[in-house]
């Protein structure tokens, strides 16, 4: 059905450039002597059968070029496109929409939020049970979304007796909102390949706790947030009490916002893809 959608499509429009950001709905019956710009958005090591398809079928199209969000997805990737160049334009933030929250003031509750896929890898888990060890009533933790390791987590909130501290909320479509009201974001997953969440954070003014996993350091230094050991309760535990001084979070959280207008907001993303598509 994707293959007739395209045909349609293609009479319609009749384009010279298409950009592609999948390649495994049939792409590969995409006219092929069109310029293609094909855009991984996922490492190699999360999806490998994906991968093994691209490497199958993408001497189909004649004039094709490969853009990737980060450069961790471009080295996963270059093992299966070894004769093709990869250009990396990291992903960006609508710095109007996802505008800086006031000065941070002393707060009586500190809120961490999550805004992730309910999954395993993402080591919401680990965030519970530092979390039960800080035992401080004074933390909040709001996690936003669905999944199936949602059940798993919703028993272990349960289980630790922290159901007034901790909540699961569904997905949301307006996540500006939610981080502004919000003082620390923290994400401590892996297989990332160049997450929005700590971005969004970054551009509302709030400090990052993400997992030392790759592609963080690609824009995670110690100046806008921590990386740590996901797996270890106590670096959990000791980034969050890190953070509970107002003082530190607002200092954080300016630089983090000084970073993204810098380097990752949407109009200086979309000018790198202009100039990659029609400039060459």
């Amino acid at each position: 059905m994707a293959i007739i959608f395209y045909r349609i499509w293609f009479f319609i429009d009749k384009p010279k450039k298409v950009i592609i950001n999948f390649f495994y709905h049939g792409e590969e019956y995409l006219k092929n002597n069109l310029e293609y710009f094909y855009v991984l958005h996922s490492p190699a090591n999360l999806i490998p059968k994906r991968y093994e398809y691209i490497k199958r079928n993408i001497s189909k199209f004649l004039n094709i070029k490969l853009i990737a969000v980060s450069n961790f997805v471009k080295s996963e990737a270059e093992k299966y496109v070894k004769n093709y160049s990869i250009k990396v334009i990291f992903n960006g933030v609508d710095t109007l929409t996802f505008s800086k929250k006031n000065k941070n003031e002393p707060k009586k509750i500190i809120r961490l939020i999550t805004l992730s896929a309910l999954e395993e890898r993402k080591g919401i888990q680990y965030v519970i049970l530092a979390l039960k060890k800080l035992n401080n009533p004074k933390i909040r933790y709001n996690i936003y979304g669905d999944g199936d390791y949602k059940a798993e987590l919703i028993e272990m909130i349960k289980v630790t007796n922290q159901e007034k501290w901790i909540q699961i909320f569904p997905s949301i479509s307006n996540p500006e909102k939610y981080l502004i009201n919000s003082e620390i974001y923290i994400l401590l997953s892996k297989g990332e390949a160049f997450p929005l969440g700590p971005l969004e954070a970054m551009s509302c003014g709030l400090p990052i706790i993400v997992s030392n996993h790759r592609p963080y350091n690609e824009f995670v230094n110690e100046n806008v947030g921590l990386r740590i050991n996901s797996n270890s309760i106590s670096d959990i535990g000791e980034a969050i009490n890190f953070f509970l001084d107002n003082k530190v979070r607002e200092k954080f959280g300016t630089n983090g916002r000084i970073m993204i207008e810098k380097g990752f907001e949407w109009r200086r993303v979309g000018d790198e893809y202009y100039k990659t598509i029609f400039n060459g």
